[in-house]
C-alpha cells in the first residue's frame, strides 16, 4: 500500500544497533593504538627519580648543603654535653660554611643563590647558616681551631691548632690518667664516689702536681686572651675543677682552704693595724 512505512522488526534493529557498537570499538581502539605507538616507549616500574648526576648544576649544589647542615647539626647535638663542638665539629662546619660562601659569592652559582637564598621573606638557608656561625663564634672554637678552610681541590679540611690548646689538651689527658686510669675517659661529675675510693688523700697528692700545671696553664690561657678561650677548653677544665675539689675534695686536703682562710683572715685584721696607732696618735 502506498504510504505504508517499513518497520524494522526488533531483532534486525538490536542486530544493527550491535553492530554499529562494534565498528566504532574497533575504531576507537585502532587510534588508541596509533598514539600509544607514537609516544616513546616508558617502563613504567622504573623509579622516575633522576640520579644526581642528571640534576641541574644548582639542586645538586643545593642538596650537597643541605647534607653538610644536617651533619653540622647532628654533630653538635650530640657533643653538646659534655661541650666537644669545637674540637668535635669543626669539619662539618667548615664544609657547611665553604658551601655557603660559594653559594653567595661564585658568579656560576647565582641563579642558585637568587633562588636559594632571596626567592622568599623567610630565608631559611641564610637563618641556618647565621645560626651555625654563631654558635662557632660564640663558643670561642677560632681559638681552638685556627686557618680553618676547605682545600678546593681535595676537598679536606686544612687546620691548625694553636701551642697553648696542644699543651693544654696534654695537660688535661695527664690529669685524667692520673685520676681515671684511662686516656680515653672524660671527667665528668658525680663519677667519684668517695666510698670507692680507699684512699682519697693519697690519690689527690699522687695527682697534685698534674692539677696544678693545668690550673696554672689555663689561667694563663685565660688572662692572655682576656677570657675569651675556647669553650671545649673551659668545659673541661670547669669538670676538672668540679671533680678536684667537689667529688674529692682534694682542695682542702692539699691545703689550699687553709691557704684562702689565712689570707681572708690577714685581710680581715688589717684595719685594727691602721686604726690602732691612728687613735692613739689622736689622744695624744
Amino acid at each position: 500500500m502506498l504510504g505504508e512505512t517499513n518497520l524494522l522488526h526488533p531483532c534486525q534493529m538490536s542486530f544493527s544497533f550491535i553492530f554499529t557498537i562494534i565498528i566504532l570499538f574497533l575504531v576507537s581502539t585502532e587510534a588508541e593504538d596509533v598514539l600509544v605507538r607514537s609516544l616513546p616507549d616508558l617502563d613504567l616500574e622504573q623509579d622516575v627519580t633522576p640520579p644526581e648526576s642528571y640534576y641541574r648544576p644548582c639542586e645538586a649544589f643545593f642538596h650537597e648543603y643541605v647534607a653538610a647542615a644536617g651533619n653540622f647539626t647532628h654533630c653538635d647535638l650530640l657533643h653538646a654535653k659534655p661541650f666537644r663542638m669545637c674540637t668535635r665539629c669543626f669539619q662539618p662546619y667548615a664544609i657547611m660554611k665553604s658551601l655557603y660562601q660559594d653559594l653567595t659569592t661564585d658568579p656560576k652559582l647565582h641563579d642558585c643563590m637568587i633562588k636559594y637564598l632571596k626567592s622568599d621573606r623567610v630565608q631559611i638557608i641564610p637563618s641556618v647558616q647565621k645560626t651555625a656561625d654563631s654558635l662557632w663564634r660564640t663558643s670561642a672554637c677560632d681559638s681552638c681551631i685556627k686557618d680553618l678552610n676547605v682545600d678546593e681541590k681535595t676537598k679536606e679540611v686544612e687546620y691548625t691548632v694553636p701551642s697553648q690548646v696542644h699543651k693544654f689538651l696534654t695537660l688535661y689527658s695527664n690529669i685524667s690518667h692520673c685520676l681515671m686510669g684511662n686516656l680515653s675517659l672524660d671527667i665528668n661529675p658525680g663519677t667519684w664516689m668517695q666510698d670507692k675510693v680507699q684512699n682519697i688523700s693519697a690519690l689527690c697528692k699522687v695527682c697534685d702536681d698534674n692539677y696544678h700545671r693545668l690550673n696554672e696553664h689555663y689561667n694563663s690561657m685565660s688572662n692572655s686572651a682576656n677570657g675569651d678561650v675556647c669553650m671545649d677548653v673551659v668545659d673541661m677544665m670547669n669538670y676538672t675543677r668540679f671533680t678536684w675539689s667537689v667529688d674529692l675534695n682534694c682542695s682542702h686536703r692539699s691545703g689550699e682552704a687553709a691557704s684562702v682562710l689565712i689570707i681572708a683572715l690577714a685581710v680581715a685584721v688589717s684595719p685594727l693595724f691602721f686604726y690602732l696607732p691612728l687613735r692613739y696618735t689622736s689622744k695624744e
